[in-house]
C-alpha cells in the first residue's frame, strides 16, 4: 500500500472564538490547516471522489462546528474538529492547525497564534 498525505491549507471562516467578551461578541478571521493520512493507499482510489476524502465535506464539517460551537481556546478547538475528521473518514491521522490574529486593539504583541494537534485513530 502506497501511503499518501492530503493537505487543506489556509481555510478560512469567521468565527467566535476566544477567552475575553470582546472575541466572543463578534466573529473573527481564522485560518485553518489540515494534513491528513487516510487508511487506504493512494492506488486503491482509482480517480474516484467517493474513494477519497472530499474536501467539500471537510470545509463544511469545519464551518458547521463553529456554527454551534464557540470554544474559548484554539487548543480546545483543534482537538475537537481532529476528532470529528477521525470519526467521519477513515484517517491514520489527522492535523489539525488553526491561526487567530487577535485584534489590534487588544495591546497583543502576538500576531498569530498556532496550534497543532495530531492523533492516531484507534485500530
Amino acid at each position: 500500500m502506497k501511503e499518501y498525505l492530503i493537505k487543506i491549507n489556509q481555510l478560512k471562516i469567521k468565527a467566535n472564538l476566544g477567552v475575553t467578551e470582546k472575541e466572543k461578541s463578534r466573529k473573527q478571521p481564522i485560518i485553518i490547516d489540515i494534513e491528513l493520512m487516510p487508511e487506504y493507499g493512494i492506488e486503491s482510489i482509482e480517480d474516484h471522489i467517493e474513494r477519497t476524502i472530499n474536501y467539500s465535506e471537510i470545509r463544511n464539517l469545519i464551518k458547521n462546528y463553529f456554527k454551534n460551537n464557540k470554544p474559548n481556546l484554539i487548543e480546545s478547538a483543534s482537538y475537537e474538529i481532529a476528532n470529528l475528521i477521525q470519526a467521519r473518514f477513515k484517517c491514520r491521522t489527522v492535523i489539525v492547525r488553526i491561526s487567530k490574529f487577535p485584534y489590534r486593539d487588544t495591546g497583543a504583541v502576538t500576531t498569530e497564534v498556532r496550534v497543532e494537534k495530531q492523533g492516531e485513530k484507534s485500530r
